[in-house]
C-alpha cells in the first residue's frame, strides 16, 4: 500500500490519484484523459478568479504591456536609446488601455459620469502622447529619434483616445 507524498493519504482502493489532494500516487502515470480532467478542475477552481483579478486591475494591465516593450528595447539596445524608444511606445499603449479599463469600471458602477470619463480619457491620451518624447528629449537623444517617438506615441494616443472614448460612451451602468 502506497501513501500520497503530498498529504499522506493511503491508497486503500488502488486508485491512481489521491482523493485528498488529487496528486498521483507513486508508481502511477497519468493518461491524457486524467491530465485533461485535472486541468479542467484547476481552471474551474482558480482560473476565473485570476482572469477577473488581472482584467480588473489597471496596474497589472499597465505593467503587462509596458514591461515586454522595455525588455524588447533593452535586448535591442546598443547604446542608442532603444529601451527609451520602445518603453515610450509601451507607456503610451499601456496608459490608454489601463485608463480605459479603470474608467469603464467606474462608469458601470455609476461613480463617474460619462462626460467626465470621456474628458479623463482625452487627458490620459494627451499624457500618453507627449510624455515619452519629452523624456527622450531630456535624456539627450537624437532629434530624429525624438520625432519618431513623437509620431508613434501621438498616433497611439489618438487611437487610444478614440477607442477608450467610444468604449466609455457605449458602456451601460450596471443594474446593481
Amino acid at each position: 500500500m502506497k501513501a500520497c507524498s503530498h498529504c499522506g493519504c493511503l491508497n486503500t482502493e488502488r486508485a491512481t490519484r489521491c482523493r485528498g489532494c488529487g496528486l498521483y500516487f507513486p508508481g502511477f502515470t497519468a493518461t491524457q484523459e486524467d491530465r485533461d480532467a485535472v486541468d479542467a478542475t484547476i481552471w474551474s477552481k482558480y482560473g476565473p478568479g485570476l482572469v477577473h483579478q488581472f482584467t480588473h486591475n489597471p496596474v497589472l494591465i499597465w505593467l503587462s504591456v509596458v514591461v515586454p516593450f522595455i525588455v524588447y528595447g533593452s535586448l535591442q539596445d546598443t547604446g542608442s536609446g532603444w529601451t527609451l524608444f520602445y518603453g515610450g511606445i509601451g507607456f503610451s499603449a499601456a496608459t490608454c488601455l489601463a485608463i480605459s479599463v479603470a474608467l469603464t469600471r467606474r462608469v458601470r458602477r455609476g461613480s463617474l459620469s460619462k462626460l467626465l470619463a470621456f474628458l479623463t480619457a482625452a487627458g490620459a491620451s494627451v499624457i500618453a502622447a507627449f510624455v515619452p518624447p519629452m523624456i527622450m528629449a531630456l535624456n539627450g537623444e537624437h532629434p530624429l529619434a525624438i520625432y519618431g517617438e513623437y509620431l508613434f506615441t501621438r498616433c497611439i494616443g489618438f487611437v487610444g483616445f478614440v477607442l477608450s472614448g467610444s468604449w466609455v460612451i457605449c458602456t451601460r451602468r450596471s443594474e446593481r
